[in-house]
Protein backbone atom coordinates (compact mmCIF):
# COMPACT_ATOMS: atom_id res chain seq x y z
CA UNK A 1 0.00 0.00 0.00
CA UNK A 2 1.11 3.56 -0.47
CA UNK A 3 -0.22 6.89 0.68
CA UNK A 4 -1.56 9.76 -1.40
CA UNK A 5 -0.38 13.14 -0.17
CA UNK A 6 -3.23 15.15 1.30
CA UNK A 7 -1.78 18.46 0.15
CA UNK A 8 -4.94 20.42 -0.47
CA UNK A 9 -3.68 23.75 -1.74
CA UNK A 10 -2.86 24.30 -5.41
CA UNK A 11 -1.00 27.55 -5.95
CA UNK A 12 0.10 29.32 -9.06
CA UNK A 13 1.26 32.87 -9.62
CA UNK A 14 0.72 34.58 -12.94
CA UNK A 15 2.40 37.87 -13.67
CA UNK A 16 1.30 39.87 -16.65
CA UNK A 17 2.74 43.13 -17.94
CA UNK A 18 0.65 45.30 -20.23
CA UNK A 19 2.58 47.64 -22.59
CA UNK A 20 0.09 50.49 -22.19
CA UNK A 21 1.04 54.16 -22.23
CA UNK A 22 2.29 54.38 -18.65
CA UNK A 23 3.92 50.91 -18.73
CA UNK A 24 2.13 49.66 -15.62
CA UNK A 25 2.70 46.03 -14.59
CA UNK A 26 -0.17 44.10 -13.05
CA UNK A 27 0.10 40.84 -11.15
CA UNK A 28 -2.68 38.40 -10.32
CA UNK A 29 -2.50 35.56 -7.81
CA UNK A 30 -4.67 32.48 -8.15
CA UNK A 31 -5.06 29.96 -5.34
CA UNK A 32 -6.87 26.69 -5.94
CA UNK A 33 -8.03 24.88 -2.83
CA UNK A 34 -9.34 21.33 -2.67
CA UNK A 35 -12.35 21.81 -0.44
CA UNK A 36 -12.90 19.33 2.36
CA UNK A 37 -14.80 17.21 3.12
CA UNK A 38 -14.65 15.74 -0.40
CA UNK A 39 -16.12 12.47 -1.71
CA UNK A 40 -13.52 9.75 -2.12
CA UNK A 41 -14.19 9.31 -5.85
CA UNK A 42 -13.68 13.02 -6.55
CA UNK A 43 -10.60 13.05 -4.32
CA UNK A 44 -9.00 10.21 -6.31
CA UNK A 45 -10.06 11.75 -9.62
CA UNK A 46 -8.57 15.14 -8.73
CA UNK A 47 -5.36 13.40 -7.71
CA UNK A 48 -5.22 11.65 -11.10
CA UNK A 49 -5.60 8.04 -9.96
CA UNK A 50 -8.86 7.33 -11.77
CA UNK A 51 -11.99 8.83 -13.18
CA UNK A 52 -14.82 9.16 -10.66
CA UNK A 53 -16.37 5.99 -12.06
CA UNK A 54 -13.01 4.23 -11.92
CA UNK A 55 -12.51 5.42 -8.36
CA UNK A 56 -15.86 3.90 -7.38
CA UNK A 57 -14.66 0.58 -8.84
CA UNK A 58 -11.47 0.77 -6.76
CA UNK A 59 -13.51 1.42 -3.63
CA UNK A 60 -15.87 -1.49 -4.37
CA UNK A 61 -12.86 -3.75 -4.89
CA UNK A 62 -11.56 -2.86 -1.42
CA UNK A 63 -8.38 -1.29 -2.81
CA UNK A 64 -8.85 2.10 -1.13
CA UNK A 65 -8.26 2.73 2.58
CA UNK A 66 -9.00 5.84 4.59
CA UNK A 67 -7.01 5.92 7.82
CA UNK A 68 -6.35 2.18 7.48
CA UNK A 69 -10.02 1.22 7.02
CA UNK A 70 -11.58 0.17 3.73
CA UNK A 71 -13.38 3.09 2.15
CA UNK A 72 -17.05 2.90 1.21
CA UNK A 73 -18.85 4.37 -1.79
CA UNK A 74 -19.67 8.02 -1.22
CA UNK A 75 -17.46 8.28 1.86
CA UNK A 76 -15.99 11.72 2.43
CA UNK A 77 -12.33 12.49 2.98
CA UNK A 78 -11.31 15.07 5.60
CA UNK A 79 -8.21 17.22 5.22
CA UNK A 80 -6.37 15.34 7.99
CA UNK A 81 -7.22 11.86 6.63
CA UNK A 82 -4.65 9.48 5.15
CA UNK A 83 -5.77 7.80 1.92
CA UNK A 84 -3.90 4.72 0.73
CA UNK A 85 -4.21 2.52 -2.36
CA UNK A 86 -3.08 -1.01 -3.11
CA UNK A 87 0.42 -1.21 -4.59
CA UNK A 88 -0.75 -2.14 -8.09
CA UNK A 89 -2.96 0.92 -8.46
CA UNK A 90 -1.29 3.46 -10.71
CA UNK A 91 -2.45 6.89 -11.85
CA UNK A 92 -4.45 6.95 -15.07
CA UNK A 93 -2.45 8.00 -18.13
CA UNK A 94 -4.24 10.80 -19.93
CA UNK A 95 -3.67 12.32 -23.36
CA UNK A 96 -3.14 16.01 -23.99
CA UNK A 97 -3.35 17.28 -27.57
CA UNK A 98 -2.62 20.75 -28.95
CA UNK A 99 -4.92 20.96 -31.95
CA UNK A 100 -5.18 23.53 -34.74
CA UNK A 101 -8.91 24.02 -35.23
CA UNK A 102 -9.65 25.20 -38.77
CA UNK A 103 -12.12 28.02 -39.36
CA UNK A 104 -15.61 26.73 -40.15
CA UNK A 105 -15.50 23.99 -37.48
CA UNK A 106 -17.53 24.17 -34.25
CA UNK A 107 -15.88 23.16 -30.98
CA UNK A 108 -19.26 22.17 -29.53
CA UNK A 109 -21.77 21.35 -32.27
CA UNK A 110 -25.44 21.00 -31.37
CA UNK A 111 -25.50 17.65 -33.15
CA UNK A 112 -22.62 15.31 -32.26
CA UNK A 113 -20.93 13.88 -35.29
CA UNK A 114 -22.09 16.63 -37.65
CA UNK A 115 -19.88 17.68 -40.55
CA UNK A 116 -18.85 20.84 -38.67
CA UNK A 117 -18.26 19.13 -35.30
CA UNK A 118 -14.65 19.33 -34.07
CA UNK A 119 -14.58 15.90 -32.41
CA UNK A 120 -16.05 14.21 -35.51
CA UNK A 121 -13.61 16.17 -37.68
CA UNK A 122 -10.57 15.14 -35.57
CA UNK A 123 -11.77 11.52 -35.47
CA UNK A 124 -12.11 11.33 -39.24
CA UNK A 125 -9.03 13.35 -40.21
CA UNK A 126 -6.60 12.46 -37.41
CA UNK A 127 -8.00 9.19 -35.95
CA UNK A 128 -8.26 10.92 -32.55
CA UNK A 129 -10.86 9.29 -30.31
CA UNK A 130 -11.97 9.53 -26.68
CA UNK A 131 -11.03 13.20 -26.40
CA UNK A 132 -12.98 16.41 -25.85
CA UNK A 133 -12.12 20.10 -26.35
CA UNK A 134 -11.40 22.46 -23.46
CA UNK A 135 -13.10 25.79 -23.91
CA UNK A 136 -14.50 27.14 -27.15
CA UNK A 137 -13.48 28.93 -30.31
CA UNK A 138 -16.08 30.59 -32.50
CA UNK A 139 -16.87 28.82 -35.76
CA UNK A 140 -15.15 31.58 -37.70
CA UNK A 141 -12.07 31.58 -35.43
CA UNK A 142 -9.17 29.23 -36.11
CA UNK A 143 -6.18 28.20 -34.05
CA UNK A 144 -5.12 26.53 -30.84
CA UNK A 145 -7.47 24.44 -28.75
CA UNK A 146 -6.63 21.69 -26.25
CA UNK A 147 -8.11 18.20 -26.63
CA UNK A 148 -7.87 15.76 -23.71
CA UNK A 149 -9.57 12.94 -21.83
CA UNK A 150 -8.62 14.45 -18.47
CA UNK A 151 -11.64 16.09 -16.82
CA UNK A 152 -9.42 17.59 -14.13
CA UNK A 153 -7.61 19.66 -16.75
CA UNK A 154 -10.93 21.04 -17.98
CA UNK A 155 -11.80 22.46 -14.57
CA UNK A 156 -8.31 23.84 -13.96
CA UNK A 157 -7.66 25.30 -17.42
CA UNK A 158 -11.09 26.90 -17.71
CA UNK A 159 -10.63 28.32 -14.21
CA UNK A 160 -7.30 29.80 -15.25
CA UNK A 161 -8.52 31.37 -18.50
CA UNK A 162 -8.95 34.71 -16.75
CA UNK A 163 -5.29 34.52 -15.68
CA UNK A 164 -3.47 32.75 -18.51
CA UNK A 165 -2.42 35.18 -21.18
CA UNK A 166 -3.82 34.37 -24.61
CA UNK A 167 -2.54 35.54 -27.96
CA UNK A 168 -4.46 36.10 -31.18
CA UNK A 169 -3.43 37.12 -34.68
CA UNK A 170 -5.98 39.45 -36.25
CA UNK A 171 -6.31 40.45 -39.90
CA UNK A 172 -8.56 43.43 -40.57
CA UNK A 173 -10.09 45.04 -43.65
CA UNK A 174 -7.74 48.05 -43.68
CA UNK A 175 -4.36 49.32 -42.53
CA UNK A 176 -3.75 49.10 -38.79
CA UNK A 177 -2.70 52.47 -37.35
CA UNK A 178 -0.91 53.26 -34.11
CA UNK A 179 -3.95 55.24 -32.98
CA UNK A 180 -6.07 52.12 -33.42
CA UNK A 181 -3.58 50.00 -31.45
CA UNK A 182 -3.44 52.57 -28.64
CA UNK A 183 -7.22 52.43 -28.33
CA UNK A 184 -7.14 48.62 -28.21
CA UNK A 185 -4.46 48.67 -25.52
CA UNK A 186 -6.26 51.12 -23.25
CA UNK A 187 -9.61 49.37 -23.56
CA UNK A 188 -12.64 49.86 -25.79
CA UNK A 189 -16.11 50.75 -24.60
CA UNK A 190 -18.56 47.97 -25.50
CA UNK A 191 -22.03 48.79 -24.30
CA UNK A 192 -22.06 48.97 -20.50
CA UNK A 193 -18.43 47.99 -19.97
CA UNK A 194 -14.91 48.71 -21.17
CA UNK A 195 -12.59 45.90 -22.22
CA UNK A 196 -9.52 45.13 -20.12
CA UNK A 197 -6.13 46.56 -21.10
CA UNK A 198 -4.30 44.48 -23.70
CA UNK A 199 -0.99 44.42 -25.51
CA UNK A 200 -1.33 44.99 -29.26
CA UNK A 201 1.48 45.01 -31.83
CA UNK A 202 1.27 45.67 -35.56
CA UNK A 203 2.61 43.04 -37.93
CA UNK A 204 5.80 43.88 -39.84
CA UNK A 205 4.70 41.64 -42.72
CA UNK A 206 1.09 42.73 -43.26
CA UNK A 207 -0.15 46.29 -42.71
CA UNK A 208 -3.69 44.98 -42.03
CA UNK A 209 -2.60 42.54 -39.31
CA UNK A 210 -1.84 42.85 -35.61
CA UNK A 211 -1.28 40.60 -32.60
CA UNK A 212 -3.23 41.05 -29.38
CA UNK A 213 -2.37 39.54 -25.99
CA UNK A 214 -4.61 39.69 -22.97
CA UNK A 215 -5.53 37.66 -19.91
CA UNK A 216 -8.94 36.33 -20.87
CA UNK A 217 -10.58 34.07 -23.44
CA UNK A 218 -12.66 36.72 -25.17
CA UNK A 219 -12.18 36.18 -28.89
CA UNK A 220 -15.70 37.47 -29.55
CA UNK A 221 -14.70 40.75 -27.89
CA UNK A 222 -11.88 41.21 -30.40
CA UNK A 223 -14.38 41.34 -33.25
CA UNK A 224 -16.56 43.78 -31.33
CA UNK A 225 -13.59 45.95 -30.33
CA UNK A 226 -12.48 46.26 -33.93
CA UNK A 227 -16.02 46.97 -35.09
CA UNK A 228 -16.39 49.73 -32.48
CA UNK A 229 -13.26 51.39 -33.88
CA UNK A 230 -14.38 51.16 -37.50
CA UNK A 231 -12.50 48.00 -38.46
CA UNK A 232 -13.87 44.65 -39.62
CA UNK A 233 -12.10 41.39 -38.72
CA UNK A 234 -11.26 39.35 -41.81
CA UNK A 235 -9.61 36.46 -39.95
CA UNK A 236 -8.91 35.62 -36.31
CA UNK A 237 -6.47 32.98 -35.06
CA UNK A 238 -5.56 32.00 -31.50
CA UNK A 239 -1.85 31.21 -31.39
CA UNK A 240 -1.19 30.74 -27.67
CA UNK A 241 -2.80 29.92 -24.31
CA UNK A 242 -0.31 30.58 -21.50
CA UNK A 243 2.68 28.31 -22.18
CA UNK A 244 0.88 26.38 -24.94
CA UNK A 245 1.52 27.52 -28.52
CA UNK A 246 0.63 26.37 -32.04
CA UNK A 247 4.26 25.38 -32.71
CA UNK A 248 3.98 25.95 -36.46
CA UNK A 249 1.03 23.57 -36.82
CA UNK A 250 -1.16 23.76 -39.90
CA UNK A 251 -4.99 23.70 -39.81
CA UNK A 252 -6.24 20.23 -38.86
CA UNK A 253 -2.83 19.14 -37.50
CA UNK A 254 -1.94 18.37 -33.88
CA UNK A 255 0.90 17.95 -31.43
CA UNK A 256 0.69 15.49 -28.54
CA UNK A 257 2.37 16.80 -25.40
CA UNK A 258 5.42 14.88 -24.24
CA UNK A 259 5.86 13.61 -20.69
CA UNK A 260 7.99 16.64 -19.77
CA UNK A 261 5.47 19.06 -21.29
CA UNK A 262 2.59 17.36 -19.50
CA UNK A 263 4.42 17.52 -16.17
CA UNK A 264 5.13 21.23 -16.62
CA UNK A 265 1.50 21.95 -17.54
CA UNK A 266 -0.09 19.89 -14.75
CA UNK A 267 2.25 21.41 -12.17
CA UNK A 268 1.37 24.89 -13.35
CA UNK A 269 -2.33 24.08 -13.01
CA UNK A 270 -1.94 22.53 -9.56
CA UNK A 271 -2.41 18.89 -10.64
CA UNK A 272 -0.33 15.95 -9.47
Amino acid sequence: MYSIASDSIYRSTYAQKHAIADIHAQVWYRVYIMEFPIRINKYLADKGYATRKGADALVEAGRVLINGTKATLGQKVQKQDTVTLSDDTKPVKHRYILYYKPAGILTHAEKDGGVDDLIAYARKKNKLTGLFPIGRLDKGTEGLIVLTDDGRLTRRLLGYEAFLEQEYEVVTDKRVTQTFLNRIEKGVRLGAHTTSPAHAVASKMNERQFTIEFSADRAHHIRRMCDALGYAVVSLKRTRIGPLALRGLKPGAFHELSGKEISALTRKLGLR
